[in-house]
């Protein structure tokens, strides 16, 4: 994932571009307005990653639980993907 700064006018130009680089690529462009930071353009699925991550990182019950899963495994106590799955992770060499 990378972020890309653009100003305005060229975003204007290449808005479809953009829209789909944003949708295969999951790339980042910051839109200026005069040299300033004014809007972000990024993939719709990544803003509801961001936002589910904000839910759980504000819900006091998950990141208990999420610092309880954390000491957890620094003591080695998890399941591997393939046991919970059935399967070997696929793209991961054993």
């Amino acid at each position: 994932m990378s972020t890309t700064v653009l100003p305005v006018t060229l975003a204007r130009k290449t808005f479809l571009d953009l829209i789909e680089k944003v949708d295969c690529t999951f790339a980042r462009y910051v839109i200026t307005k005069k040299g300033e930071p004014k809007a972000l353009l990024m993939s719709y699925e990544e803003f509801e990653g961001w936002l589910e991550t904000l839910d759980i990182l504000t819900d006091p019950e998950w990141v208990k639980a999420l610092e309880k899963a954390k000491k957890e495994a620094k003591r080695g106590k998890f399941l591997s993907f393939e046991k919970v799955v059935g399967r070997k992770q696929k793209g991961i060499k054993s």
